[in-house]
């Protein structure tokens, strides 16, 4: 949970450097964070919805695990039924580093987005997972100001050696 709140503090500064955000009350505003702590086994396949509301300017999935070497996947399916997987092209930005995954989407759709988490190599004993969405408000593009930004992958790489 800690590394959790750490990756969305990091990501709340970085979106607030990017887009050139200086005082308070220009900063985004994020919605409740509830991480979803879980274990996932051998070619098993969970999922994990979170409600989106209205007026977001942007939405954070991301699913953090324990072992570096287990493989684990996420995509997501819209409330439309759209499915967004590791080839999302932009505005939508997925990561993915050793043991830590995640998409930002810009202006997301309001209702019940549907994380897929796959394992595609772990344990036998399973892999320990947390998973959370958070949105954001107050800030119209953060997809677009994060795309090129070198900050967000540097940073990612620190979380996932602390």
């Amino acid at each position: 949970m800690r590394l959790e709140m750490l990756f969305l503090g990091l990501l709340f500064s970085l979106i607030c450097i990017a887009s050139s955000i200086d005082t308070a009350e220009d900063a985004p505003q994020i919605g409740t964070v509830i991480p979803v702590s879980g274990q996932i086994n051998a070619s098993e396949s969970q999922s994990q919805i979170s409600m989106i509301e209205a007026d977001v300017s942007s939405a954070v999935f991301s699913l953090n695990w324990q072992n570096a070497d287990s493989d684990l996947e996420m995509s997501l399916t819209s409330p439309s039924g759209e499915q967004i997987n590791q080839s999302a092209q932009m505005p939508i930005i997925y990561k993915k580093e050793k043991m830590h995954a995640y998409y930002i989407v810009p202006i997301p759709m309001q209702g019940n987005w549907m994380a897929i988490i796959e394992a595609k190599k772990v344990p036998s004993e399973g892999e320990n997972y947390s998973f959370f969405a958070a949105q954001m408000t107050g800030i119209e593009t953060i997809a677009e100001d994060l795309a090129g930004s070198e900050d967000l992958a540097n940073s990612a790489n620190q979380i996932n050696s602390t």
